[in-house]
């Protein structure tokens, strides 16, 4: 079984997160996101999308439930940055708790991996990136707004969230300005 989860790139609401569905059988994919309280989103079941990846769109929802077999593979791509870290850790538990022993998470997000005290110089930089083409580009003020607004964190506050939920790093990849870090992590 496979669950996988990221930011749907055409959501209204960041509280959306897409699910893509790869299963082995038809009853094969499940996912699952938990819904902080201060999140005020409607809750539904996942509808097919009509484009021809297979497609589930499910908001963010405490509701859900799992069913069947637990999953061997998690993804998450850019989703934790838009919860606080209480809720990072309730997300990370919910989802361990479906996945079997041994599954697989690939995590990658907006997780900062520099010490505070360059924390203006490197937010600087990052944000200096933004470019001009709205279309293609995340604007200068696009990313001011990341940093004011999201929850983005520290890469050794987030990995020991993650080992508390259940999960054992097998490896961590930082980018070069310290913005975004990928994991892969396995259940325990």
């Amino acid at each position: 079984m496979i669950a996988a989860a990221a930011p749907h790139p055409n959501a209204a609401s960041t509280n959306t997160i897409r699910f893509a569905r790869v299963p082995r059988t038809p009853s094969d994919s499940a996912a699952s996101s938990p819904r902080p309280p201060m999140l005020d989103v409607e809750c539904g079941r996942p509808e097919p999308s009509t484009g021809p990846s297979d497609e589930l769109q499910l908001e963010l929802c405490e509701s859900y439930e799992h069913s069947g077999e637990p999953v061997d593979f998690a993804y998450s791509r850019y989703a934790l940055h838009h919860l606080p870290g209480f809720w990072k850790a309730h997300a990370l538990v919910r989802l361990s708790r479906f996945m079997r022993p041994g599954a697989v998470l690939r995590l990658w997000d907006v997780v900062y991996s520099f010490q505070p005290g360059e924390t203006e110089q490197r937010i600087e930089s990052w944000c200096a990136t933004g470019g001009t083409n709205m279309e293609t580009d995340w604007s200068r003020a696009e990313l001011e707004e990341h940093v004011r607004d999201e929850h983005s964190t520290f890469t050794w506050l987030l990995e020991p969230i993650i080992e508390r939920a259940g999960f054992r790093i097998d490896d961590a990849d930082y980018s070069p300005d310290g913005i975004f870090a990928r994991y892969v992590a396995r259940r325990r």
